[in-house]
């Protein structure tokens, strides 16, 4: 039977060069992942109880392990940007919200602002994720946060209109709404939303000139049936 010691050193040497190379950014360190795996599973292995070493030898084994384990992890953090920490907690959050988990994609949209305070995406998502939860005031102060840090933002200044038109403030929710369609001038509810607060402000003419863009993908869009009436329901030619 090999000793518990050839399995420790080891796992532990290929650990020291797997840290090495990945605390260094040398361009061999992928190659390491393997010989890495070899020796933390032979290590491991080697702690089992059948192992025949005695068990203050299996602890101290299984700290030291750890401790290589640690020091891994520790380099790869380092090495990891904002942006990558704040893309994967993205990613994360976006995945969660797919599956249905809203209270967990909110959590992971929020662990990204202690990354990045005024990450763009994660106050657009958060915004966004309030407004659907009919919560405006903390929407309101997301939305404040996103276009003070981003003034050209798209769809916080269309979220902005959103928020606005449910508290009644039409004149408001027209100014953001113009000024998200000035930003990004082919998003069909940035026009939606500068066509229904026109319409609410008296301004008919305003409201079917935005109108007349975006008719053809609002064409079975109950909710835009107050446009249509007004409009005369006709896509432009």
């Amino acid at each position: 039977m090999i000793p518990v010691g050839a399995f420790f050193a080891a796992a532990m040497a290929t650990c020291l060069l797997f840290y090495v190379q990945t605390r260094y950014r040398l361009t061999a360190w992928p190659l390491l992942i393997p010989f890495a795996s070899i020796g933390l599973e032979r290590g491991l292995g080697a702690l089992r109880a059948d192992a025949g070493e005695p068990v203050r030898t299996r602890v101290l084994a299984a700290l030291a392990l750890l401790l290589c384990l640690v020091s891994i992890a520790s380099a790869v953090r380092q090495d990891l940007t904002a942006s990558d920490r704040v893309s994967g907690w993205l990613n994360w959050g976006g995945a969660l919200e797919r599956s249905g988990d809203a209270d967990a994609a909110l959590h992971a949209y929020e662990r990204i602002l202690s990354i990045e305070p005024n990450s763009r995406y994660a106050l657009e998502n958060l915004s966004r994720f309030h407004l659907d939860r009919d919560e405006l005031e903390a929407a309101r102060r997301r939305l404040f946060a996103l276009v003070a840090a981003h003034p050209d933002s798209a769809v916080g200044h269309n979220n902005l209109a959103v928020l606005y038109m449910r508290e009644g403030n039409w004149e408001a929710a027209r100014r953001s709404a113009l000024r998200s369609v000035q930003l990004r001038p082919t998003e069909v509810s940035g026009y939606a939303n500068l066509a229904k607060a026109n319409l609410a402000l008296g301004r008919l003419e305003e409201a079917c000139q935005a109108y007349a863009p975006i008719a053809p993908q609002l064409a079975g869009d109950p909710r835009a049936q107050p446009l249509r009436e007004a409009c005369g329901g006709a896509a432009p030619d």
